[in-house]
């Protein structure tokens, strides 16, 4: 490849303790060999003017950086100004935010919007978060021939953008939350290459987790170079050798050089995963855009991703029926050997979570307690979570809990000091609570030391492991995944993108999770394929 055209990246603002910094986008930019990059200003989302204005002398003083200028029609006096001027500084991609800025796309707004981009050669930027807004623009732009590219593609967007990508010409989707399992290559085979741009979504999200994806996916040499440059190249007139690609820090390697670090499998993807045991599996996820595992497609996924161990629970015990879900899991467990389950039990649902406690008690397959406050929109610190918690206690099994609530971190900790021998699991790490992730979870909960934390996130923000670690201790940090709702890979990438040390690594991803689950020390495989040891 010839480096890489970043089609999403912004800065500006902040999340909880998460800065997003003109500094640490340069920073995030510098871990990959990134040519060119898009850049806009999340201050557009309520300020076009200053936000646009800023944005250029920002860009001015990098080549690598090109502005995407933001639009806020609800600002009546200045948007179509904005247009104008920015079309005449050569900007040609435009950030719309319509969810977070407050106007429908479906209003006479989108239509004005329209009307001034059309014959102009500019392409929309739209997040794609919300169900039917993808919908509504590409309905709104495509008569008008102006290309939109949609971010934020995770899998339950990307129900919705698949076919409307085979109903639309220019409509494009942006690589970075492509972390389904093999979603990037689900994605080549059911709309083709040719509709894919790539991108990382930094300083939000860390842009060296975007590049390897695209490194790792399966799919051809050509396949790769058109996501990683030439679509976006052709569909913006650009010419990306003009600035060839920088060198590339390497996680815990030497610097690269460009040429290494862009070889079509680059150094990172042809590495393979040090061994882990992975305490966030699910057996399975309906509703998510790719092809079910049976048993032996999701052994060989733990095989290649280098899992050599892990604790499932039943995505129909969470959703559906407890009892019935977790036979489910069990027939898992029982046909993937270096597996163990969770009892799901829900706090709305007592007495037949009381049941399932009982029932599978004794059976060595179960070895801890999954809750999902979340679908059962019950809040981590109510009344029915509390008496729940009391039964788990009880027993004295580990238990995962996704939380609910923005107070969540410190329900989460009252119950952990009312049951201090209890180990607790904090899922996701807050990174889970879409639209509004709580990123300063894990400092939230450092003081209490029967609570411990695991990142699987699409959401997962820059640097979030790294400040997980630095929060509670190394020793209260575990590996999971969500697989297979989200890409083992995915989430393989992330922490080794965290940069753990050797002492860091064999602690978070096998002895923490031996220590809390020493029945895991009887299925571990031993020097399977792609483990690395």
């Amino acid at each position: 490849m010839s480096g890489l055209i970043d089609i999403n990246t912004s800065y500006g603002g902040r999340e909880s303790i998460q800065e997003f910094s003109a500094a640490s986008l340069i920073a995030e930019l510098d871990r990959t060999p990134c040519s060119l990059a898009f850049v806009s200003s999340n201050e557009g989302v309520f300020d076009q003017r200053r936000a646009n204005a800023d944005l250029r002398r920002f860009c001015a003083g990098d080549e690598r950086l090109l502005p995407a200028a933001s639009i806020h029609p609800r600002d009546t006096f200045v948007w179509e100004d904005e247009i104008r001027s920015n079309l005449e500084a050569g900007v040609r991609l435009f950030r719309i935010d319509p969810d977070r800025a407050g106007w429908p796309v479906d209003s006479v707004l989108m239509e004005k919007i329209v009307d001034r981009l059309a014959g102009t050669g500019a392409a929309l930027l739209v997040n794609a978060t919300t169900p039917g807004l993808p919908s509504r623009v590409a309905e709104r732009t495509v008569p008008a021939g102006i290309p939109v590219i949609f971010t934020e593609a995770r899998y339950f967007p990307l129900t919705e953008l698949i076919p409307l990508v085979q109903r639309y010409d220019g409509v494009y989707i942006e690589t970075s939350r492509l972390t389904s399992p093999g979603g990037i290559a689900l994605c080549v085979a059911e709309i083709g290459a040719g509709r894919l741009l790539y991108g990382s979504g930094t300083c939000r999200y860390p842009a060296r987790i975007a590049w390897q994806m695209l490194e790792r996916a399966e799919i051809s040499d050509d396949e790769r170079s058109a996501i990683a440059w030439r679509n976006a190249a052709s569909l913006l007139g650009l010419n990306p050798l003009v600035s060839p690609a920088p060198e590339v820090d390497g996680a815990g390697e030497a610097r690269q050089t460009a040429s290494d670090a862009t070889n079509d499998i680059g150094i990172a993807a042809s590495r393979p995963f040090a061994p882990a045991i992975d305490v966030h599996l699910h057996d399975k996820f309906p509703g998510a855009p790719f092809a079910p595992f049976d048993a032996k497609a999701y052994e060989r996924e733990l095989e290649r991703c280098g899992v050599v161990a892990g604790v499932s629970s039943s995505a129909t015990a969470i959703f559906h029926d407890l009892s019935a879900g977790n036979d489910e899991n069990a027939a898992l467990v029982d046909a993937v050997p270096r597996l163990k389950g969770y009892v799901v039990v829900d706090p709305r649902y007592p007495g037949a979570s009381l049941a399932e406690l009982d029932r599978l008690d004794g059976d060595d397959r179960w070895i801890g307690v999954k809750v999902h406050c979340a679908h059962a929109r019950t809040a981590t610190g109510s009344r029915a979570m509390a008496n729940l918690m009391a039964a788990v206690a009880e027993r004295g099994k580990p238990i995962l809990v996704h939380p609910l609530g923005d107070d969540w971190p410190e329900a989460l900790s009252a119950l952990a000091r009312t049951h201090p021998r209890l180990p607790i699991i904090a899922a996701h790490s807050g990174y889970g609570d879409a639209p509004h992730p709580t990123h300063d979870a894990a400092l939230r909960v450092a003081q209490e030391p029967n609570i411990v934390i695991e990142f699987c996130s699409t959401y997962l923000a820059a640097g979030a492991i790294r400040r997980g670690i630095e929060a509670v201790g190394v020793e209260r940090v575990l590996f999971g995944s969500d697989f297979p709702l989200i890409s083992l890979e995915y989430m393989r990438i992330a922490y080794e993108e965290a940069e753990l040390t050797p002492g860091e690594e064999r602690l978070i991803l096998i002895e923490n999770a031996l220590r809390l689950f020493p029945e895991l020390a009887t299925v571990v495989v031993k020097g399977g394929a792609g483990t690395g040891d």
